[in-house]
């Protein structure tokens, strides 16, 4: 059995590389815990949003960590496809 990890890189990952900040970020955290050397794989899902620092940020984690790294672009999630999705959904009741 394969163990996975699934995370989303968010501002403070990206932020970790760019020096906008002094901590390493949760996704790091993670990849430099005693878990991740258990990880066979390495999921990293994005969207649009900060499109450079996004692949930077997954050349810089495909060097540092010995974890096969796959990334999942989710395309964009404008707050105009957001609405227009989110128009669609009608609750019950």
């Amino acid at each position: 059995m394969k163990n996975i990890f699934v995370s989303w890189i968010g501002f403070n990952d990206l932020d970790s590389i760019s020096g906008k900040t002094e901590s390493i970020g949760p996704l790091r955290a993670f990849l430099g815990s005693e878990f991740s050397s258990s990880m066979n794989e390495i999921h990293l899902i994005y969207n649009a949003a900060r499109k450079d620092e996004i692949s930077r940020f997954i050349k810089f984690i495909g060097k540092n960590y010995s974890s096969e790294i796959i990334s999942h672009d989710a395309g964009d999630r404008s707050r105009d496809k957001r609405k227009t999705v989110d128009s669609r959904y009608k609750p019950d009741g």
